[in-house]
């Protein structure tokens, strides 16, 4: 993670500042992530369905509408129980409204919270700052996460010698080459920004979205048919390097700003 910090100043500034390269305000998102959690014993999805449904009516009751919130189920990974194993996926509106919504969680959730040990475990819990990369494209006219969509993550490092400056410029020229393609749903950059493992060896996160197992598999044909993984190769082949994706089936559990009013 040698390049972090100054990943983590840029964004810092992006909060702040346009873009010059993008000609547009930065889309700076806060997440957050509870990863690897495994039901306890004797415990299933209906019960972690039952809590979601108590935390969903704290939520209503607080007024808290900054915070959508899925459930990954691992479809394609390596070293996991599939059939146990589930990771929480929550994003705020802004940081204001993360701000406001876990001090109320940890002042007056504690009840939730413990409903929420009591059927599973989960072993991390990061936050994270998401940067849209390739801005959604739907002929649907949906706005917003659907209930169900494919989410799938890279970890990749920056090479030595790139700047954030690069970055945007290779993001700006890859984002026009699938807009030709007519790719339908965004891709995020994703960095940590507490809760990670000491050790931990990627500098950032690719987060890419399709709405459905057919439109990925249309979009994929599409991508290769055009010559899509020489282009990113081109493009991003000297910046960084990434390692092989993991494959999720999201549902979304809750619905919230700007989405929601």
């Amino acid at each position: 993670m040698r390049n972090i910090l100054k990943i983590l100043l840029s964004l810092t500034l992006l909060t702040v500042s346009s873009i010059s390269l993008a000609q547009e305000q930065a889309n700076v998102t806060p997440m957050e992530f509870y990863a690897n959690c495994e039901f306890q014993p004797g415990k299933t999805k209906a019960d972690l369905y039952d809590v979601i449904e108590k935390w969903n009516k704290f939520n209503d009751d607080s007024k808290d509408k900054s915070y959508t919130a899925f459930l990954l189920t691992p479809i394609a990974a390596s070293n996991i129980d599939f059939e146990n194993t589930l990771i929480w996926m929550g994003v705020w509106d802004n940081f204001e409204g993360m701000g406001n919504s876990l001090e109320n969680y940890y002042a007056n959730g504690s009840e939730i919270a413990e409903s929420f040990n009591s059927v599973w475990k989960c072993n991390s819990h990061s936050f994270a700052a998401s940067l849209l990369t390739y801005e959604e494209n739907r002929k649907d006219n949906y706005a917003g996460p659907r209930t169900s969509e494919i989410f799938s993550f890279s970890d990749c490092s920056i090479n030595d010698g790139v700047t954030y400056a690069d970055l945007l410029k290779a993001d700006a020229k890859y984002s026009a080459f699938l807009k030709k393609l007519e790719k339908e749903d965004p891709v995020f950059r994703i960095f940590p920004t507490a809760g990670l493992p000491q050790d931990s060896d990627f500098d950032f996160k690719m987060m890419d979205i399709n709405s459905s197992w057919s439109q990925r598999g249309k979009e994929t044909q599409t991508f290769v048919d055009n010559g899509g993984p020489l282009k990113q190769l081109e493009t991003y082949g000297s910046m960084v390097s990434c390692d092989s994706p993991r494959v999720y089936q999201m549902e979304r559990i809750r619905l919230g700003k700007p989405w929601v009013k």
